[in-house]
């Protein structure tokens, strides 16, 4: 059979989430990818020189739907509701945390400061950590969270519950309510 000629922007970026996930960064390759969908490698190589600027590409792209959904978004004005809102948001974008995580090109250096992949991800990552910030402030401003606590420690503490491993094998849905009945 004859392989397809043309992918689409999402059509990729799916296969690249879901491969990734799957066989890990040290494992995710043109090779495999190009047969996810059903294309050749030099399909790939037409867009992307190599897998870190693919992934880089994919990886700003989801913040940006992140920050667009953040910036669009009519939040509630009750707390409470906001607060919700906010960990629904980052619970849905845990895998592509997760993917960026194992990405070593996405963490930021001297050398690679000027990359514009890298400038871009740095503008999509204040904004979206703004965000956050403003909420968690708003929350011990308003007493419903402790003041004791640093802001940051509450939202490392956010970012990191999305990277413990799920051993008790409960729906996205159902570890989300526990988190949120148990953490806040």
């Amino acid at each position: 059979m004859a392989r397809k000629k043309t992918f689409t922007q999402a059509e990729l970026y799916q296969a690249t989430h879901d491969l990734i996930l799957k066989v890990g960064y040290a494992n995710f390759t043109f090779q495999l990818l190009s047969k996810e969908l059903d294309i050749t490698r030099t399909g790939l190589y037409k867009h992307f020189s190599n897998k870190d600027e693919l992934l880089n590409a994919y990886l700003n792209a989801k913040l940006e739907e992140v920050v667009e959904q953040v910036e669009t978004t009519q939040w509630p004005t009750d707390y409470l509701q906001k607060l919700d809102g906010v960990i629904d948001l980052v619970f849905g974008y845990a895998e592509t945390h997760q993917i960026s995580s194992m990405v070593p090109t996405q963490k930021w250096t001297k050398e690679n400061e000027n990359d514009p992949n890298v400038i871009k991800s740095k503008d999509l990552h204040v904004r979206f950590f703004g965000f956050i910030q403003e909420a968690i402030a708003t929350g011990m401003k308003e007493g419903y969270l402790n003041s004791d606590i640093p802001p940051i420690v509450i939202i490392e503490t956010i970012f990191h519950i999305i990277n413990i491993p799920n051993q008790a094998q409960l729906s996205n849905a159902q570890r989300l309510y526990y988190v949120k009945k148990n953490a806040f």
